[in-house]
């Protein structure tokens, strides 16, 4: 399973409301590609083909949110 919650901020900056569905349509676009989207400060990739990703999002004020994407 991939935690995905660090995986769009450092390609486009904080985007505040956004960055929740920013990560759900980078989630879906591993899930139909069957790849990892590789980020610059994780040395190691699995090459098994992504089937589930889980995504957390925490916002101001204590609101927090968790998602689990299966293909």
């Amino acid at each position: 399973m991939i935690t995905a919650s660090f995986i769009n901020q450092w390609k486009i900056g904080d985007s505040f409301g956004t960055s929740g569905l920013l990560s759900i349509e980078m989630a879906v676009m591993m899930l139909q590609h069957k790849k990892f989207i590789a980020v610059p400060f994780l040395d190691t990739i699995s090459s098994n083909p992504v089937k589930t990703i889980l995504l957390n999002a925490v916002g101001f004020g204590g609101n927090a949110v968790s998602i689990i994407i299966t293909k």
